[in-house]
């Protein structure tokens, strides 16, 4: 895990090639995160207080001042972001926008998939809770911005960021009704959702490289309907 890592880092190096705030900002939220995700699974989240993610964290209270846990959403979604970027290697120049996004995509669902029930429990509190499940749509955005940075496109462009955080809840609703390790629904949705979204920026001609957006317009066919992007099952 990424905190037991800087730990093991910082203390074998005596802290001079990692400044102390990396664990401060770091460390804490992923224990928390990781605890919300936790206890979310095994009860009723609305019972859970913040001494509980503590307890289970194995850390004292003050640790995770100012997070509260009204914060779980946030740095739940901060940690799968994180996870999208495990493994990751750099882009192929050579490989088209859209697959590139996918498979950026893809590893955070992977993650979400391994705290499957956690997740779950999660997403049906946010939804007894309006202040949470408006506050869901600008997590998004920025979750899109990061996997179109991990995929080497312009994370920069309002437009572009906007359309694939709609892409990403609607893949993230259609994870909810998957078989447990199951892609099958998600990778159609994401796919789906990733070619309409690529067929718009081409007719306006702002986002997606001219060349590319063209030789995969070619490939969908008249209707923007090819074959999902292919992928190994895990």
């Amino acid at each position: 895990m990424v905190a037991e890592v800087l730990t093991a880092a910082v203390r074998g190096l005596g802290g001079g090639d990692f400044p102390p705030y990396i664990l401060v900002m770091t460390e804490p939220r992923t224990l928390f995160a990781q605890a919300c995700l936790a206890l979310a699974a095994e009860k009723d989240w609305r019972d859970v207080s913040l001494f509980d993610i503590a307890a289970e964290a194995g850390r004292a209270v003050v640790d995770f001042y100012p997070l509260t846990p009204a914060d779980a959403f946030e740095t739940i979604d901060d940690h799968f972001d994180g996870k999208a970027a495990e493994g990751a290697a750099a882009p192929d120049p050579d490989a088209l926008a859209r697959d590139r996004v996918f498979e950026a995509a893809m590893r955070r669902f992977e993650a979400m998939e391994e705290e499957r029930a956690g997740v779950l429990a999660l997403d049906k509190a946010m939804e007894r809770d309006p202040i949470a499940r408006a506050a869901s749509f600008g997590r998004a955005g920025r979750s899109a911005r990061w996997l179109l940075a991990l995929a080497g496109e312009n994370a920069e462009n309002p437009a572009r960021v906007q359309a694939l955080a709609l892409v990403l809840i609607q893949a993230r609703a259609a994870w909810r009704t998957d078989e447990a390790g199951d892609f099958a629904k998600t990778m159609a949705a994401l796919d789906k959702g990733l070619r309409r979204a690529e067929s718009f920026f081409e007719s306006v001609g702002r986002v997606f490289k001219p060349g590319q957006a063209r030789a995969r317009s070619s490939e969908a066919g008249p209707e923007g309907e090819g074959k999902p992007s292919s992928r190994p099952a895990h």
